[in-house]
C-alpha cells in the first residue's frame, strides 16, 4: 500500500523536513491536523500594526498630557 502524501511539504505553510514513510503518518505520531498557510501568516497584520504604534503613541500621549494640564490648570483659575 502506498501513501501519496510528503509529510512537511505543506504542513504550515512548509517545514525544514520532509518525511516519507510507509505507514500511515499518525501511527509514527506526527501529527496530521497542522494548518497549510505559514504561522507568519497568521501575525501579518499585527506586525504591520506595530510601527505604527512606536510612531502615534509617542506623539499622540504628550498632546493629551497638555490637554489635561491645560485643562486641569485653567480648572484651578476659576475657584
Amino acid at each position: 500500500m502506498s501513501y501519496d502524501h510528503i509529510y512537511g511539504e505543506h504542513e504550515a505553510g512548509g517545514t525544514g523536513y520532509l518525511y516519507l514513510s510507509a505507514v500511515p503518518f499518525e501511527e509514527p505520531g506526527l501529527n496530521t491536523n497542522i494548518q497549510k498557510s505559514s504561522y507568519p501568516a497568521l501575525t501579518k497584520g499585527f506586525l504591520q500594526a506595530v510601527p505604527s504604534i512606536f510612531v502615534l503613541w509617542p506623539a499622540l500621549l504628550p498632546g493629551i498630557h497638555q490637554a489635561t494640564k491645560n485643562n486641569n490648570d485653567n480648572g484651578d483659575h476659576d475657584e
